[in-house]
């Protein structure tokens, strides 16, 4: 009867220490990585050689393209640094054509030894992620050669934090294949009218 009681006590204690062991477990969920991650947001931009104003100033102007920006709250932006080595005279121009209200625009100019100047574009609205063109800035260019790529940020709540950074591309310019292509295209088309003209009805 002894034997039988604690074997009935050892069983009743090993079930008690499962249930308690359960009912501390921690529960592990691990979640796969997606698949199909969407692409982080890209500026893009062109530089065009303007006519200068000033005598010894060499003015230039920056168009910039979002790309894959997706604006899902209110006071998401954009921010292009400008090293005051290469830059001056920062002038912003316009947000892009038809959207200006939804826009706000700030540019700060870069003052040496203490801090880069920036242009910035905070959106007021919502926007979808297809391509978003058309912020364009005008400014001196004081370095050597053609103005190239600048460091950017992409910022919340209206440039208080930083959500993402990286470096503007310049926008890939027709190649010299593609354009004599299009030329051919064109002398071909100029051809055919000429021929139509000539022949007697």
């Amino acid at each position: 009867m002894d034997v039988r009681r604690a074997g009935l006590r050892i069983a009743a204690t090993g079930i008690a220490a499962l249930i308690g062991a359960q009912a501390n477990a921690t529960t592990i969920i691990v979640v796969p990585p997606d698949p199909n991650p969407p692409p982080p947001p890209s500026v893009s931009y062109s530089a065009t050689d303007l006519p200068d104003q000033n005598p010894g100033e060499d003015l230039y102007r920056y168009e910039y393209a979002l790309h894959d920006f997706l604006v899902s709250a209110d006071g998401t932006g954009f921010k292009v640094l400008f090293d005051p080595a290469h830059y001056t005279s920062l002038q912003a121009v316009t947000p892009p054509l038809g959207l200006e209200p939804n826009w706000s625009i700030t540019s700060v100019e870069p003052i040496a030894g203490a801090r880069d100047g920036y242009f910035y574009a905070g959106a007021r609205v919502p926007y979808p992620s297809p391509p978003l063109a058309g912020f364009v800035i005008d400014f001196v260019w004081l370095g050597v050669g053609t103005p190239g790529s600048q460091p950017f940020e992409i910022t919340g709540d209206y440039n208080r934090y930083l959500v993402a950074s990286g470096t503007t591309t310049p926008i890939p310019e027709p190649s010299n294949g593609l354009l004599v292509i299009a030329g051919l295209l064109g002398l071909t088309t100029q051809r055919r009218r000429r021929t139509s003209r000539a022949r007697p009805r």
